[in-house]
């Protein structure tokens, strides 16, 4: 297999990856009802821990 031909293979197996985490994603979004005002609500949350 070329170099070419194992790249292909690469980008074959990460979309295919790809379009089945997102698909997951979608179906536990769904499942727990999350909105688009739960994920503002993070956006607004810092993240950095106390010091």
């Amino acid at each position: 297999m070329s170099e070419a031909e194992v790249g292909q293979v690469r980008d074959l197996l990460t979309d295919f990856y790809s379009e089945k985490l997102l698909t997951e994603v979608d179906e536990v979004v769904a499942e727990k009802g999350i909105t688009e005002a739960d994920y503002e609500k993070l956006r607004q949350t810092s993240q950095r821990s106390p010091q």
